[in-house]
Order: structure tokens, then sequence, then C-alpha cells
């Protein structure tokens, strides 16, 4: 159990965060079967979505009430200062 927390505490790498916008499923190839299937892809979206939130708290320095609006996001444009924690993000990562 210690293990799994550690995992769920550390959340995604800098160059996870880095790599945000690149990895988005919308620029992912899917089979038909997975395209056809609006609940797959409706995960997809919300784990992109978790992750970007993740990204966030980490790498954008952000306030309590940012935090708070970013862990009740569902889209990822409402999440604050998201590009400013991909450009850290970046920075740390060496890219």
């Amino acid at each position: 159990m210690s293990q799994f927390y550690f995992i769920f505490k550390s959340g995604p790498s800098a160059c996870d965060c880095a790599n945000l916008r690149d990895d988005s499923p919308m620029n992912k190839e899917y089979t038909p079967q997975q395209l056809n299937d609006g609940d797959f892809l409706r995960r997809e979206a919300d784990k992109h979505v978790e992750k970007a939130k993740k990204c966030a708290e980490i790498y954008g320095k952000l306030d309590d009430m940012e935090k708070e609006l970013a862990r009740t996001a569902t889209e990822m444009t409402w999440i604050p200062k998201l590009d400013e924690a991909i450009e850290n993000a970046k920075k740390e990562c060496g890219k």
C-alpha cells in the first residue's frame, strides 16, 4: 500500500508534463473499434485531463484558490496556469 501511495503522490514527471500537449488523445491513433466506443474515448480524455491537473499543481506554482479550480476542472482549458506549468516542466526536463 505504501508503494501505491508513493506512485500516486509523486505524479507525472517533468518530461511527462512537458509533452502534455503532444501526448494528447487527439494526437493518438485508435482502432476503429476504439473510435466507435464513446466510453473508451471519454476515459482517455478524462485520464489526460487528470494528468494535466497534476502537472498544473506540480509545475504551475498554483495558489490555494487556483489549486481548487484545477481540482474541479473537467476541461484542460479551465486549468489555471497550465501553459506556465508546461513551460516550467520543459525547463526542468531539459527541453
